[in-house]
């Protein structure tokens, strides 16, 4: 089958081969033989050589990752020692996608560099020649990183690796428990119905705004979001700087949700539970680089509809 890049987030110019859907999803069928595999499997986790990153993506692994062991190993190892090849082993290591060859790639991960490429966090099996022998269809899950505003610089996300990581792990095991076997998009719709039927917590939750994505502009001189359009979000929210949101998460505050919109070649919009790092709302739009007006109803909607 021709790569169609998973369904599940992009559209326009690229075509009926490239309309993905980005999310924190997974993108195999529950009954794939690498998905079966991967349960048993040792996960090593790439250590890129930034001290944030990686203390942080440590952390992250030690307070959610449950569903395999773990290992760590040094990013710069990957092509030098072929450590792709190694089939008895997943990986959870970011890649760079390219849309013009549909391939991905383990380049220098530092700063994104031009439209038409994403950087996501994923969890892949080994059993393959190198890095541009996985697509879309050979990830297990991914979370993208919001390269098209306020982590143009990878290691800007670090800050919510954990969010990223349990995100991850839920994608795999709604899957896995609901033994989802549909066509991309479909199955993205279902992991991300899944996910948001907990919206009801905002019911009775502060949302937390990083004053980041109100204050500054994207790469097209955009705001990612206007005190306007905030406004029209129906419960109680409140706009801080990011080092409060990091506390936040740290401490896995029981009165707060963080919102999160991640701007890559397509336009995710996450809610997180601090106290339990679930993602209780996710959606997606196969382009845009702010939250609108629509955004945000849907949001209230999800919230009313919950229980």
């Amino acid at each position: 089958m021709k790569k169609i890049l998973i369904a599940i987030l992009l559209a326009g110019a690229f075509s009926l081969t490239s309309q993905t859907v980005r999310a924190q999803n997974t993108c195999m069928s529950y009954n794939d033989e690498e998905f079966k595999s991967f349960f048993s499997t040792p996960t090593k986790v790439a250590l890129v050589g930034n001290e944030n990153y990686d203390k942080a993506i440590k952390e992250a692994i030690d307070q959610y990752w449950t569903i395999t062991k773990v290992e760590y190993f040094n990013y710069s190892d990957l092509v030098k020692n072929k450590m792709l090849k190694d089939k008895s082993a997943s990986f959870l290591l970011p890649f760079v996608f390219n849309y013009h060859d549909l391939n991905f790639e383990s380049d220098d991960l530092r700063v994104w560099n031009f439209a038409g490429t994403d950087i996501w966090l994923c969890v892949v099996m080994g059993g393959r020649s190198g890095s541009k022998s996985y697509t879309d269809y050979s990830l297990l899950s991914y979370a993208p990183i919001d390269n098209y505003a306020n982590e143009m610089n990878m290691f800007n996300c670090s800050y919510r690796l954990g969010l990223m990581v349990k995100g991850m792990q839920e994608a795999i095991m709604i899957e896995k428990n609901n033994s989802l076997k549909a066509a991309p998009l479909n199955q993205l719709r279902a992991v991300l119905k899944e996910m948001s039927a907990k919206a009801g917590v905002l019911k009775t939750k502060t949302l937390l705004v990083n004053e980041n994505i109100i204050n500054d502009k994207n790469f097209k001189g955009k705001q990612s979001l206007t005190a306007d359009v905030l406004k029209s979000y129906k419960y109680t929210y409140k706009v801080v700087p990011q080092a409060e949101i990091e506390t936040a998460i740290k401490n896995k505050d029981k009165q707060y949700c963080y919102l999160y919109p991640v701007f890559a070649s397509n336009k995710n919009v996450f809610v997180s539970d601090l106290e339990s790092g679930e993602i209780v709302y996710g959606t997606y739009a196969a382009k845009g680089l702010d939250i609108n007006k629509d955004d945000i109803a849907k949001l209230n909607a999800a919230i009313a509809a919950a229980k």
